[in-house]
């Protein structure tokens, strides 16, 4: 952990921690989802401009 974060959390309770938790899990899922969903549409482009498919 870098050096701000650590500080930023340091005399956190333990309800704040859980919704820094929470907030850093919502924040990595969203971003996964997101290249998740770039990649998926990249790849349906792909496919439809390859002439041999149907």
């Amino acid at each position: 952990m870098d050096t701000y974060s650590s500080h930023a959390l340091e005399g956190a309770s333990g309800v704040e921690l859980t919704i820094a938790l929470y907030d850093g899990i919502i924040r990595f899922m969203h971003n996964a989802m997101r290249q998740w969903s770039v990649r998926m549409s990249s790849d349906a482009a792909l496919q439809s401009s390859e002439p041999w498919t149907s």
